[in-house]
This record gives structure tokens, sequence and C-alpha cells, in this order.
């Protein structure tokens, strides 16, 4: 399948850095929008990173049928490695969950943890399931 084209090298290289750039860009965009919104920059983040969840769900869904090699199609370095990588930040939820550690408001913390592992798990399923016959 000609979609299914595995890329090495400058090629890979070029690939996710237009998608990084493109998903820091929506990030700090969005998070600029969600602000106004949430009283708390980490509701922000979670958000970010749940739309980010759901995005990969119907990316791979998409794309499963390149499961063996899926992370070095030109497709999945653009989208998946770049472009949502860059999105959702592993360490900006670290560093926020860090610092509601510090803070010791640790109902907040359980919270977040369950809201952002639980809904990132059921955000994929269900951007996964999108992709996908039901009667299936």
């Amino acid at each position: 399948m000609s979609e299914c084209i595995h890329l090495r090298g400058f090629s890979a290289f070029f690939l996710v850095s237009i998608g990084a750039i493109t998903g820091a860009s929506l990030r700090v965009w969005l998070a600029s929008i969600l602000k106004l919104f949430f009283q708390t920059r980490y509701l922000s983040t979670l958000s970010i990173n749940l739309l980010a969840s759901f995005l990969l769900g119907l990316t791979y869904g998409s794309y499963e049928h390149c499961y063996s090699n899926f992370f070095i199609t030109p497709f999945a370095l653009l989208i998946v490695v770049g472009f949502l990588g860059s999105l959702s930040t592993f360490s900006t939820f670290i560093f926020e969950f860090y610092e509601i550690l510090f803070l010791r408001k640790f109902k907040h913390l359980g919270l977040l943890f369950l809201a952002s592992v639980l809904g990132g798990l059921m955000a994929i399923r269900f951007g996964y399931m999108l992709t996908h016959d039901p009667v299936n």
C-alpha cells in the first residue's frame, strides 16, 4: 500500500519538524483561548491532551493497516510524532502534576491523574471507534 511507505533520515526529520511546529503553535493558541474558560492552567492542559488523544485514536484507526511500522510512515511522522506529540506535551502535564503535589492538593492531584489517564484512554478509544463500522 502506498501510504505505508516508510521514511528514515532527513525526510523523517523534516516531516516531524513540520508537524511539531504546527502542533506547538496550535497548543499555544488553544491554551490562550482555554484560559478564558478555566480558572486553573492544568484544566487547559488536560483539555488539549484529551483532544490530542482523541485525534490519535482517529489517526491510528484510519491507518492501522500499517500497524507493524506505523510510526515510520510519512503520515504518522507528520501527524502523530510531530503534530500530536507537540500538541500534547508530557512535560507540561508532569510539571503541573508536580506543582499540585507540591501544593499538597491531593484531591486535585488524584482527579487530574484519573481524568488524564482514563480520559486519555477513553478519548483514544472513541476516536478509534469513529473510524470503524459499528457492526464489526
